[in-house]
């Protein structure tokens, strides 16, 4: 190794290391080849460099990142500068080999060649550092062929293309079986192990949080695991995760109050560890909404749920969790106090984090809305939604807005006739008025929506024939309805409140209340609607 002593010389190849007297070049140090500028010289720190050497072996030189070299006879502390200029690499030096290392920022998790954005970053936006638009999935990246697989195949913020959904025929699977009353929590898919993940609510001796997998065309249930293994009231939650690890949230009695609880599964529904206690303080907390968030090499979590600590109808609260379900800081006050809110639901844009919760309004019931970064700070003011007695509502993004909806309950306590809908900017401003989402009926009620990019998916219940059916339509981005309604539920089932999630091969899978003529409590049940690539996109009614 040539080491040269002197002022700062122009910088082409190699690293440079700080010494005592001034710059050091040390070539051979597994530098690149293309030029790149040096970094501003860091602070020395020369220590105890009283050593008398000859040659550089005379000095300690056992870190090769950081080592003493000979000079006037004097062993003098040195440092390795690694920087390529770019920031999407983090450098560092290698200490065995005093060689530089340039590590990416962000990670190519499932394989494609295409690394995903930084968290905040749109994919191959400037300072992004990847362009993956779906990093759980080998079959998501820019310029892929678009298929009918329930992805954005090629990154450009349409799914399926020109596809429609429909029924398959097939009886629902009956969840619940043996339980004197089953109700829906959530639903996912995993893409890397290519099954469902579905959590309902089992009234056996009491209430239980349960777990099953469901394959694709399965026909006969699983095995049915309880989610936390206490003898207490356990309701179902939300589910998320579309890769090998499912997460789930859910009200727990076992403290004697309802707290929120948290853990994270296998595809089996296997814990990965110990339940994570989320709350701990006087009042019921209810309700959640979990959203997980990709981070730059892993996974994160955010959880939100209404919580009476305060008093006096109570606040919105949220708490961040690593990728490996610890919690982040505490409990996070997120909405003011005095607005009564209730029913939270958090949902990540491109850019904020946006929050939806029902709350007081001068004549009955209103919707709020909140936005905040990724770690649930920099708030904007809370907005009241043209919304009258609203109930059931939900929140998706799509093609960069947030698209708000929900159903009316009616003086009498009655269902309206009608679902309703909004579009908001990711700040909280208006761009779709309030209107109507799908024709009057005698009554209509609890929905959920899949966002498509260039159209969106509306699932909901309304009465006809004296019971509920599920009805599906398409939507513009504006709310404009397209094509004509489809009904999804074919059975003598009083069918209502779907939940729905993208499946394998462009497969929607959808859990959803069900009551058969004899019987007098509901069950969970879960159907399929299966993709039609050679569909046309459907004109506006």
């Amino acid at each position: 190794m040539s080491i040269t002593r002197g002022a700062l010389p122009s910088w082409t190849r190699g690293q440079w290391v700080a010494g005592a007297l001034g710059w050091i070049a040390l070539s051979g140090c597994g530098g690149r080849d293309e030029p790149i500028l040096p970094p501003m010289p860091p602070a020395l720190n020369v220590g105890d460099s009283n050593q008398q050497c000859v040659v550089d072996s005379d000095c300690e030189r056992s870190d090769l990142c950081a080592p003493q070299v000979c000079v006037s006879t004097v062993c003098v502390s040195t440092r390795v500068a690694c920087d390529d200029a770019d920031p999407c690499t983090e450098d560092r030096c290698d200490s065995s080999t005093g060689s530089c290392l340039y590590d990416p920022v962000t990670i190519d998790a499932d394989g494609d060649g295409h690394r995903r954005p930084l968290p905040g970053f749109a994919p191959g936006a400037a300072g992004a550092c990847g362009d993956d638009c779906n990093d759980s999935s080998a079959a998501a990246f820019p310029g892929g062929i678009e298929l009918c697989d329930g992805i954005d195949n090629d990154c450009d913020g349409i799914i399926d293309v020109g596809s429609s959904f429909e029924p398959t025929g097939a009886p629902a699977l009956l969840l619940s079986s043996g339980a004197r009353q089953g109700t829906p929590g959530g639903l996912t898919f995993s893409d890397s192990a290519g099954t469902y993940g579905a959590v309902f609510t089992r009234r056996i001796a009491s209430s239980q949080n349960s777990f099953t997998s469901i394959q694709p065309g399965q026909q006969a249930l699983g095995p049915v695991l309880a989610v936390p293994e206490v003898n207490n009231d356990t309701f179902a939650g939300p589910i998320v995760g579309r890769d090998s690890v499912f997460a789930t949230a859910w009200e727990d009695r076992r403290d004697d109050d309802y707290e929120i609880y948290f853990n994270r599964l296998n595809t089996r529904g296997e814990k990965l560890g110990p339940d994570v206690r989320i709350t701990n303080a006087p009042g019921f907390s209810l309700r959640p909404s979990l959203l997980e968030l990709p981070s730059a090499r892993g996974r994160e979590y955010r959880l939100v749920w209404e919580d009476e600590r305060d008093g006096a109808g109570g606040r919105i609260y949220g708490q961040r969790l690593s990728g490996d379900g610890a919690l982040v800081a505490g409990n996070l006050p997120l909405t003011p106090e005095g607005v009564d809110p209730s029913s939270p639901v958090l949902v990540a844009g491109q850019q904020r984090l946006g929050l939806l919760f029902n709350q007081a309004a001068p004549t009955g019931r209103g919707l709020g809305f909140m936005s905040f970064d990724r770690d649930l700070s920099a708030a904007t003011d809370p907005v009241i939604l043209s919304a009258e007695n609203p109930d059931g509502a939900t929140m998706v993004s799509n093609a960069g807005r947030f698209v708000v909806a929900w159903h009316v309950v009616q003086a009498n306590s009655l269902p309206g006739p009608q679902i309703f809908g909004t579009v908001l900017s990711e700040t909280g401003d208006v761009v779709v008025d309030a209107k109507a989402l799908t024709k009057p009926a005698q009554f209509a009620r609890y929905h959920s929506l899949l966002p498509l990019g260039d159209r969106l998916l509306l699932l909901w219940s309304e009465w006809r024939s004296d019971k509920y059916e599920i009805y599906s339509r398409e939507l513009s981005p504006e709310l404009v309805p397209l094509g004509d309604e489809r009904r999804i539920t074919q059975s003598d089932l009083d069918a209502y409140a779907p939940l729905a999630t993208f499946g394998p091969s462009g497969e929607i899978g959808i859990l959803f209340t069900g009551q058969s003529p004899d019987s007098t409590q509901p069950q969970a049940f879960f159907t399929r609607l299966t993709c039609d690539p050679g569909a046309q996109s459907p004109a506006p009614r």
